[in-house]
């Protein structure tokens, strides 16, 4: 083999792997961009609804029967939305309501009504008057199925009395 061709060879290669480190680098830097950009956006998302319901209490307690209904409609509406690259046809977002007790009242899945969610980070440390936020997955081990949640407390008289938690998948 020639030195020229050698010579060739490493070059390539040098400029192979300066590729692939700079196009690494740039996308750990864009990746949590996103998602804070996503995670902010939630919070309001979050803090607007649990002020909904606040407003909304039967006994003290949140009633997510106002909730609920506009969720129906939004899942009922027709929309198309060019976002960029993405056609958006219908809204993707989850939302549940717990009581006190990190107990599920509401959920726009309908899958997790009665469920204990009081171990989950958004719920829990909501309930402590913390920021509750949490990053799962809903088939293990897929980082494509990863959703983010952001709760916030639905207040009565001063105390915490539920959570109201919204997931959106990255």
């Amino acid at each position: 083999m020639s030195l020229r061709l050698r010579l060739l060879l490493v070059m390539l290669a040098i400029y192979g792997a300066g590729g692939f480190y700079l196009t690494r680098w740039a996308l750990d830097q864009v990746r949590p961009r996103y998602i804070e950009a996503m995670e902010e956006t939630l919070v309001d998302t979050s803090v607007l609804l649990a002020a909904v319901l606040e407003s909304q209490l039967a006994d003290g307690r949140p009633d997510p029967v106002v909730l609920e209904r506009a969720l129906d409609a939004v899942r009922q509406r027709e929309f198309q939305a060019r976002v960029f690259s993405l056609n958006k046809t219908g809204v993707d977002l989850r939302v549940y309501v717990t009581d006190d007790r990190g107990r599920v009242t509401y959920d726009s899945a309908g899958s997790e009504v009665g469920r204990d969610f009081s171990a989950w980070n958004d719920v829990a440390r909501t309930l402590k008057g913390q920021y509750g936020a949490r990053s799962s997955r809903t088939t293990p081990g897929d980082d494509n199925t990863q959703s983010i949640y952001v709760a916030a407390p639905i207040r009565h008289e001063g105390r915490i009395v539920g959570v109201l938690s919204v997931g959106k998948p990255t």
